[in-house]
């Protein structure tokens, strides 16, 4: 299988290259920038298309989301061109705001921020455009290295004896790790 992920010093796009440079089945091919264009992914003609997700969306400036929007919006155009499979990856932090109560899988995101109510709009547009595309909703990337990780934040906060909060939908009580044994 052929992947191309996009933004080549996310710490999600680091992971990957070293997990494809143990695999013999996946050859993977990572850009440098954060879309890709029609021309360009027909040269690389990969399987799919995989777009990190922002890690921080509820505290990033709007325009910085706006443009991870709009970018995902081109590399939709360009896979929905050449029929190649989006796969993208989006911040748990989406479906946190405007909520009060722990969230279900089924929750459609509805957040007060007109820039995070433009990345619902770009899934929504995914799903109704294009049937061969993957959201994974990811938490916490705690990676050492690359753009997004919050690893190296934590442990420095740590050092300089500052307080280090975890984000409270990755703390799991007795009862939660018991049905995650269920499934």
């Amino acid at each position: 299988m052929k992947l191309l992920i996009l933004d080549a010093g996310h710490c999600l796009s680091l992971a990957l290259a070293r997990e494809a440079s143990r695999r013999t089945d996946t050859e993977l091919v990572i850009e440098q920038g954060t879309t890709i264009t029609v021309k360009r992914l027909e040269a690389i003609a990969p399987d799919a298309v995989i777009i990190p997700p922002l890690a921080h969306p509820l505290s990033m400036a709007p325009a910085a989301v706006m443009e991870h929007a709009d970018a995902v919006d081109a590399c939709l155009d360009a896979c929905l061109a050449l029929d190649v499979a989006l796969v993208w990856c989006v911040s748990d932090q989406l479906y946190e705001d405007g909520l009060d109560v722990p969230i279900d899988e089924h929750v459609v995101p509805a957040p007060r921020d007109d820039s995070l109510r433009r990345l619902v709009q770009t899934g929504d547009r995914i799903r109704a455009e294009f049937q061969r595309h993957l959201l994974v909703r990811l938490g916490p990337l705690f990676a050492l290295e690359g753009s997004h990780a919050w690893l190296n934040e934590i442990i420095d906060h740590l050092v300089v004896g500052q307080a280090v909060r975890a984000a409270e939908d990755v703390i799991f009580a007795p009862r939660q790790r018991m049905l995650l044994l269920w499934h």
